[in-house]
């Protein structure tokens, strides 16, 4: 499983599951945070204010998504149907 070998391979810490839920029991400002909720997600303005309220400066967020959303992120990959925005929260 991906996340194991993170884990073994880095002093990070992954966490599964909801996002939104997992937010909110944080106790720590994370360098980094990918999020690939279901295409059918609606609730991603929420979302994207939310992670970049708690990421660490200079930390970066990834979002996965359908390609025909877009959120104003500062940079998109594309590969297929699946759009990547990044977005940098400023120091």
């Amino acid at each position: 499983m991906l996340a194991e070998e993170i884990r073994k391979k880095t002093r990070g810490k992954v966490i599964r599951g909801d996002v939104l839920k997992i937010l909110g029991k944080l106790d720590l400002k994370p360098d980094v945070v990918f999020a690939d909720p279901p295409y059918a997600f609606e609730r991603y303005k929420e979302l994207i204010e939310r992670v970049m309220e708690i990421l660490e400066p200079g930390g970066v967020f990834v979002l996965e998504h359908d390609k025909r959303k877009r959120f104003g992120a500062e940079e998109e990959r594309t590969y297929g149907d699946t759009v990547l925005s990044i977005w940098r929260k400023r120091e």
